[in-house]
């Protein structure tokens, strides 16, 4: 990766940090379909306008894969963080999140014909360790919806997993097409089911205020960032967003809802970094010996 890319990536995982925070303000006001709805919606329309001003060329021809993607990367993923913070923390949604890469690895090999090595498997076995440290060590009591609020994190997670996969496939060369058919695509499927999860109470300013943040900074900036990557690094390195975006979630979840930094966050957050690590070739072990 390129210097540049470090700096995207290092932008954007503050970015995402940041969008824990705005859920676990907006979700249990406006409901999990509400809250994606919202988001996509205004940052597609946000990029659609940035799109016509600059004169970008969107490819419209690849309208199905924007849908598809868009469903996977956004709508449903969205969906289900939003529905998982009801319950959980911000700092821990975020921890989850940072499964992300190692759901691309499995999609990779099993879909796209990506090569299974040890390194790989070790480090899939410590992502679920950390996990479990996480899940384990967590002061929340056990119940159903704490574990339905766990599965659908590793459920989003499984899903941007796919999509990234998918984009890298089918994408290729349409950052700011993918960003904005993305979004619009998101909008249109999620808006059938407004109806069914109807908003708690009505939003003050503080909760529109976070509402705009998360979709015109932590999804539509954010989306064309990502993308980039995708098209610049591949699936599984623009993936390890997900590593830093917890750093930034524990870091912006302390100063602003007063959440602790406690030892199992951290412990969770090494172990799972760990394994990413050795999943995309980052640690020594992972590497290949040099030949002589």
């Amino acid at each position: 990766m390129k210097q540049a890319d470090w700096l995207r990536l290092l932008l954007l995982s503050a970015i995402w940090g940041a969008s824990f925070i705005f859920y676990r303000i907006i979700a249990p006001v406006l409901g999990a379909i509400w809250t994606a709805e919202t988001r996509v919606l205004l940052a597609g329309l946000a990029l659609l306008v940035f799109a016509v001003f600059s004169k970008a060329n969107l490819e419209v021809h690849r309208w199905r894969w924007y849908g598809i993607v868009g469903v996977l990367n956004s709508g449903l993923p969205f969906a289900l963080i939003a529905f998982a913070q009801l319950k959980l923390t911000a700092s821990m949604a975020a921890i989850l999140n940072a499964t992300t890469p190692m759901w691309s690895v499995v999609v990779g090999m099993v879909f796209f014909k990506g090569q299974f090595t040890l390194s790989r498997g070790l480090g899939l076995l410590l992502g679920i360790v950390g996990v479990a440290v996480l899940v384990g060590w967590s002061p929340l009591e056990p119940s159903l919806q704490t574990t339905l609020s766990i599965l659908a994190m590793l459920t989003a997670t499984f899903f941007y997993g796919l999509a990234s996969n998918l984009a890298k496939t089918f994408l290729a060369g349409a950052p700011l097409g993918a960003a904005v058919g993305s979004q619009i695509a998101s909008s249109v499927v999620l808006a059938f089911a407004l109806p069914f999860d109807l908003p708690r109470a009505v939003p003050d300013l503080r909760v529109v205020l976070c509402v705009v943040a998360l979709a015109l900074i932590c999804t539509a900036v954010a989306y064309i960032l990502y993308f980039r990557l995708i098209l610049d690094v591949g699936a599984v390195q623009a993936s390890t967003v997900t590593l830093i975006v917890p750093i930034f979630g524990m870091i912006w979840s302390r100063i602003f809802l007063g959440e602790s930094i406690t030892l199992e966050k951290v412990l969770a957050c090494a172990i799972i970094f760990s394994g990413v690590g050795l999943i995309n070739n980052m640690l020594p072990m992972a590497k290949k010996p040099q030949a002589s």
